[in-house]
């Protein structure tokens, strides 16, 4: 079993305990494995609700050289399944928002639609601005 597949098999016997619901597959994706000069395997996982972008969730997974778990920290946004993933504005307006608030700068690359990890979650879009690139 590689470590992306052993990390959702741990998180998925853990689920209820993590924040999550099953079949974890479904709200984690690996973003990187690595193996570092040690050898040990480094794998991140990115939580998504419904094929967003959950903005601070995150499982990290590192085994040592044998392959065995030697520590995981988690971040998981909680209780998502009800969150209303239904935008109010369009992408579109999303960028012509920031550019009246933030007229001197740039934007850069296209707003991306999240799940924003907050204290209470909620749907945001984010964009990337950059100072000075008018």
């Amino acid at each position: 079993m590689d470590a992306a597949t052993a990390t959702l098999a741990f998180v998925e016997a853990r689920h209820g305990e993590l924040g999550l619901r099953a079949h974890a597959e479904e709200q984690l994706s690996t973003r990187l494995t690595s193996i570092d000069d040690l050898s040990m395997t480094h794998v991140r996982m990115a939580q998504i609700e419904r094929g967003l972008r959950v903005s601070g969730g995150e499982v990290n997974a590192h085994y040592d050289r044998a392959g065995r778990l030697s520590s995981i920290q988690q971040r998981i946004v909680p209780n998502l399944e009800k969150l209303d993933l239904t935008p109010t504005i369009d992408a579109q307006q999303a960028a012509e928002l920031a550019r009246a608030t933030k007229p001197k700068h740039a934007l850069k690359g296209e707003p991306e639609l999240i799940v924003r990890g907050t204290k209470e979650p909620v749907l945001a879009w984010q964009l990337t601005v950059a100072w000075g690139l008018t």
